[in-house]
């Protein structure tokens, strides 16, 4: 089974930015999460799971800004420095490290953008300690760690841990990466994505 999991979905642009992109888009199953039950989306026929992506199964404060809904700086972690977040309600949580575990195995492709807003890399960490991380073959992720607080050195431990993995494909954000191919290669991202 081919698997593309979108953890922070916000409007669904990375995506739409998947399915135009990739060759083989009948082939693929598409996940999306976003705990922001109040965005406008276009995710398609994708499965939404309106849950956020976190460490354990359960509810959590989410926080926003006043700026309302569509903001997209939302974050499960109050500390986060940016976005303006003065308001929060809570949102059911999704184990993503277990989540996968149950979902899927080691023959599926399983790609993974993950833009989570700070909670990366307790993400992360979790799914590195557990093996998980070992499921995903290319992982698109924009990393929070000066928004919230991380030093230099553990925004460069987290990335190292990762690209040790020989497995996985580490990749910035999917829509910059779509762009910066097709702008290259004047072309669709077609062999990059698939």
């Amino acid at each position: 089974m081919k698997v593309f999991i979108d953890c922070g979905a916000h409007k669904g642009a990375a995506t739409s930015h998947f399915r135009v992109n990739v060759v083989d888009r009948t082939e693929w199953r598409i996940h999306c999460f976003e705990a922001n039950s109040e965005l406008k989306r276009e995710y398609g026929n994708a499965k939404l799971h309106k849950v956020a992506v976190w460490i354990k199964d359960g509810r959590t404060k989410f926080y926003r800004s006043d700026n309302g809904p569509m903001s997209p700086s939302c974050s499960l972690l109050k500390e986060k420095k940016t976005g303006h977040l003065n308001k929060s309600k809570m949102v059911k949580t999704v184990d993503f490290s277990t989540w996968l575990a149950t979902t899927f195995c080691e023959k599926d492709t399983i790609y993974v953008k993950m833009d989570i807003e700070g909670a990366e890399y307790a993400v992360l960490e979790k799914m590195i300690k557990e093996g998980t991380i070992g499921l995903v073959k290319k992982l698109f992720v924009e990393f929070h760690g000066k928004e919230i607080g991380k030093t230099k050195e553990e925004c460069n431990d987290m990335v190292m841990a990762l690209k040790s993995i020989k497995s996985l494909e580490l990749y910035g954000d999917l829509i910059d990466m779509c762009r910066k191919w097709r702008k290259d290669n004047g072309r669709k991202p077609a062999d990059f994505l698939t």
